[in-house]
């Protein structure tokens, strides 16, 4: 009875070392693929890279979205144009320097919202509705995301 036990105890050790030796031969293959692919490393730096210029882009577009909402209520109760005027172009500097940055179709929507400014900077000479209207218009844009 010694022996079968002996045999049995023998049969789950060679299972258990062979379990081993298979799970340590694939971890040996995975890390060997991770350390022979030379972009391994730069492909995740990337990555972080790109969600940090996400994270960077939603900031300056909640900013954005927070002065034209100031900006509105500026105009509405009448505020100095020339310091509606000054705001204006910093938010538009805020918004051109999101272009280095960004992909060819953010890069065309951020020039549009330039535009747009630049038409609310002519229309608060003129009308001032037309204006806080084109700034409804921008602010919804925002709030979509560009």
């Amino acid at each position: 009875m010694s022996t079968e036990k002996t045999q049995s105890a023998n049969k789950t050790g060679l299972f258990i070392a062979l379990f081993i030796a298979i799970l340590a031969f694939i971890i040996s293959i995975i890390a060997l693929q991770k350390y022979q692919n030379p972009n391994y490393p730069n492909q995740q730096i990337l990555s972080m890279q790109n969600e940090l210029r996400e994270m960077r882009r939603e900031m300056q577009l909640g900013l954005t979205r927070q002065r034209l909402e100031s900006l509105r209520r500026d105009i509405e109760e009448g505020r100095n144009p020339n310091q509606v005027q000054n705001e204006l172009s910093y938010i538009q500097q805020n918004l051109r320097s999101m272009l280095r940055n960004a992909d060819a179709n953010t890069q065309q929507r951020i020039r549009e919202m330039d535009k747009e400014l630049d038409r609310i900077k002519l229309q608060l000479r003129d009308n001032r509705a037309d204006a806080l209207q084109t700034i409804d218009t921008l602010l919804e844009r925002l709030r979509q995301g560009i």
